[in-house]
């Protein structure tokens, strides 16, 4: 799974749905500010908006998701590692007993060669 390929388009879809939610620059009072500025103090001097709460809530919505999204890639993430530290220790097994046979089947090719070698010159000595 690629991030780029199946989570970037999804999330700038996402996005770009959420901005078309927005209210247009021409409905605003005029002043530019930051979502993070809407609530400095824990209670406004003046109650926000219609306008004003609907952004917070799309906001606070989003980063929700964003929280959501996050801790299901990192679960995803912790299940593929231990897939792939499975799959990892059974190569290794695998490893172990293939070079364990081949192990064996040297010795037994050199004690063979030993043996011809041995007879040969047993021949040779004759």
């Amino acid at each position: 799974m690629d991030v780029d390929e199946d989570f970037a388009p999804i999330h700038r879809k996402r996005i770009k749905d959420a901005v078309e939610q927005l209210p247009r620059p021409s409905e605003k009072t005029g002043l530019s500010f930051a979502a993070s500025d809407m609530f400095l103090n824990e209670k406004p001097s003046e109650p926000a908006s219609n306008s004003q709460t609907k952004e917070m809530a799309m906001i606070r919505q989003h980063m929700d998701w964003q929280r959501k999204e996050s801790g299901q890639e990192n679960e995803r993430k912790m299940r593929e590692n231990a897939e792939l530290k499975k799959q990892l220790k059974q190569d290794r097994e695998q490893s172990k007993q293939e070079m364990g046979k081949l192990k064996e089947q040297n010795e037994r090719l050199l004690a063979k060669l030993d043996q011809e070698g041995r007879g040969a010159r047993k021949t040779w000595m004759r």
